[in-house]
């Protein structure tokens, strides 16, 4: 296989003082020679075609390919240092050259929590 390399570029702005604070993210990865794996079907314990097969054959293939994502986060202390609101959320999507979408990119996430401090 091919070394694999990358040109990316990324943009972030972010609120870093005070009880609200916010973070968002943009970002795109220009891959050459992209690292995958890609299923090529059920096998046996023999390494025979089977449909039935316990085993999973997997090829390792390359491709160049971009990746565009965002991150974006906010909080806010709700009353000074005790209480706090946290949110985020990031999704990517990796499209190859010769393919549509990348196999085995992560999926879109987000998330809330809610947080108590106490003490130092």
């Amino acid at each position: 296989m091919k070394k694999e390399t990358s040109r990316n570029i990324e943009l972030t702005l972010q609120k870093t003082s005070g009880l609200g604070r916010w973070k968002a993210n943009l970002f795109q990865n220009h891959v050459s020679n992209y690292v995958f794996g890609r299923n090529a079907g059920q096998v046996d314990e023999n390494g025979a075609a089977d449909p039935d097969g316990e085993f999973t054959k997997r090829f390792r293939s390359q491709v160049d390919a971009t990746i565009r994502g965002a991150e974006a986060e906010i909080s806010y202390n709700l009353r000074g240092e005790r209480w706090s609101v946290h949110g985020f959320v990031d999704t990517s999507r990796g499209t190859p050259d010769q393919m549509s979408n990348l196999p085995l990119q992560p999926a879109t996430r987000y998330g809330l929590k809610i947080g108590y401090l106490k003490g130092p």
